[in-house]
């Protein structure tokens, strides 16, 4: 009896069951999050590093007007410094990038993110492309001298109940997608 394949083969045609869009495979917390996240923390400490790096004194912060209905304060950026778009996005990602870093890089476990996409249940996609990707619970790597005979041991980080997915990148006529071999079912 033959037996059926559980994957598709590049060039052949799957259905989507599960309308979900793969977006990326990863810890859940990156720069483009915390950033959205904090903005305005972000902004504020922005503005605070580049009046250190003009060496000039910090600007009064002053609070936002009754018609926001926010409960914070916005420091006045344009009457301080000429900092060009450029230098504020780099210097708002470097923050961001640190305050990640303080969450110990997005977190300990790695996911599929997903998103709801309007795919149509009775069309075939063709399947032009695969990867895989890993999911878990990271651990970090470990080194030591043992005590018996006096080596150097290393033992590396990794992830505990590591799950390989497959991923597909689909195609039908003008549209693409990335989307888990789990939401499809292959067309014989």
């Amino acid at each position: 009896m033959k037996q059926r394949k559980k994957y598709a083969c590049i060039g052949e045609q799957v259905r989507i069951v599960t309308p979900k869009e793969f977006v990326r495979c990863g810890y859940p917390l990156t720069i483009k999050v915390v950033m959205q996240q904090q903005a305005e923390e972000i902004e504020k400490d922005c503005a605070r590093m580049f009046v250190a790096l003009e060496k000039k004194s910090a600007p009064p912060e002053e609070p936002l007007k009754e018609e926001f209905a926010f409960d914070f304060t916005v420091l006045r950026v344009s009457e301080v410094s000429s900092m060009s778009p450029t230098v504020h996005g780099m210097l708002c990602a470097a923050i961001a990038a640190y305050r990640l870093e303080q969450q110990n890089y997005g977190g300990g476990i790695r996911s599929i993110v997903e998103r709801d996409w309007p795919f149509e249940y009775d069309q075939p996609w063709l399947v032009v492309k695969k990867s895989l990707v890993k999911t878990g619970k990271r651990y970090p790597s470990r080194s030591y001298h043992s005590g018996y005979d006096g080596e150097y041991n290393y033992e590396p980080g990794g992830l505990e109940d590591e799950r390989t997915h497959c991923v597909y990148s689909v195609e039908r006529g003008i549209y693409k997608a990335k989307i888990l071999a789990a939401n499809c079912e292959l067309l014989s």
